[in-house]
């Protein structure tokens, strides 16, 4: 009997559930596209590149959706159990209060693995695409001039690529120098009047190569009609590098916070988003434990559950964004800033689970 009053708990829920999970969904991919356009300041923007971020944004608005989600379909599935008089025929029928609780519980454990997945293993690839395509979006309107530089030296690499002058609309480089820096030698240098991109490998035309020996002066000088160069070898380590917190998995934070530290560098971002990565999802946990005994004590077949929910996933997200903020300047330890909230309503929601009657 009681399993399938709890299959009748968990059904009860998946309606306003889902439904609140599509509108949320909608309403924040509703909100990048308002954003995309209002950066883009009325220039028309590339369709492809359009599809391409609002469609890998999905995972991140599923995965923030998921909490309000539960959240709400939780308030109002006990505000109708409650108007219905259901609640009072189930305690009638010898199911406390926190037996009530039980299937709402089981539903934000699943929640939690499901926006942990989406979190650390689908969004940092979808996250990367989707700026990927922001920036081709705006690299596009950008109003760059043929005779603009360009110069790249990526973290932890060997290599220094400088070019006098870019034709953007042709991929064509004028003026190229590639340094190769050696430790405790002097560098090896490669000039070419011109070169040619295509396929990540570079084409340099009537180019030289100077070798230099340990007292500075020139050891050999090489000519050649072209040269061709990996340039996805030599900007590798640069666009890793660029892939910010959001876009890397819980194992690339780690390794990014462990050369951090050998290199005696704040690495409170990182840290915090680490820690992100669980205590986010671990909202609907929380969410459920806090908001299921308000909504059993007070809604009473009004909607101050409702009204409960909302008050606390406002102040849930605000000081978590809070965390966010702090955690940006290093003084305030990564699990405060990640954890705060989950500590606040989660032993609130304790309380109110073991005073539940």
């Amino acid at each position: 009997m009681r399993k399938l009053l709890y299959r009748y708990l968990a059904a009860d829920m998946m309606v306003p559930f889902f439904a609140w999970m599509a509108g949320l969904v909608v309403m924040l991919v509703g909100n990048f596209m308002f954003l995309l356009l209002k950066n883009a300041q009325g220039k028309p923007l590339p369709w492809d590149a359009t599809v391409r971020y609002l469609a890998f944004r999905v995972p991140f608005a599923v995965m923030m959706s998921l909490p309000m989600a539960l959240l709400f379909a939780t308030a109002l599935s006990l505000n109708r159990l409650s108007r219905e008089n259901e609640l009072v025929a189930m305690r009638m029928g010898g199911l406390s209060p926190r037996r009530v609780m039980l299937p709402y519980l089981i539903v934000s454990m699943v929640c939690f693995v499901l926006a942990h997945v989406i979190y650390d293993r689908v969004m940092p690839y979808t996250n990367h695409v989707s700026d990927n395509a922001v920036r081709t979006i705006f690299l596009q309107q950008a109003d760059i001039r043929p005779s603009a530089q360009f110069f790249v030296q990526p973290p932890d690499s060997d290599y220094v690529f400088y070019s006098r002058s870019v034709d953007k609309s042709t991929g064509f480089l004028e003026g190229v120098m590639l340094c190769k820096l050696y430790p405790r030698a002097f560098p090896e240098f490669t000039v070419a009047d011109t070169a040619s991109l295509k396929d990540n490998v570079w084409t340099l035309a009537h180019a030289r190569k100077y070798r230099f020996d340990e007292a500075g002066f020139v050891q050999s000088c090489g000519a050649s009609d072209s040269i061709q160069i990996d340039l996805k070898e030599i900007l590798e380590g640069y666009w890793e590098a660029q892939r910010s917190p959001e876009e890397q998995s819980m194992a690339d934070l780690r390794a990014k916070i462990a050369t951090k530290k050998e290199g005696r560098q704040s690495f409170s971002i990182e840290a915090t988003e680490l820690h992100s990565k669980v205590s986010l999802p671990m909202a609907c946990v929380v969410f459920a434990l806090a908001i299921g005994p308000l909504a059993v004590r007070y809604s009473r077949g009004s909607f101050t559950g409702m009204l409960l929910a909302s008050i606390a996933l406002f102040a849930y997200y605000l000081i978590f964004s809070w965390g966010k903020v702090l955690a940006q300047g290093g003084n305030v330890s990564p699990i405060i800033c990640a954890w705060t909230q989950n500590a606040v309503f989660g032993l609130a929601g304790i309380v109110l689970f073991i005073r539940m009657r």
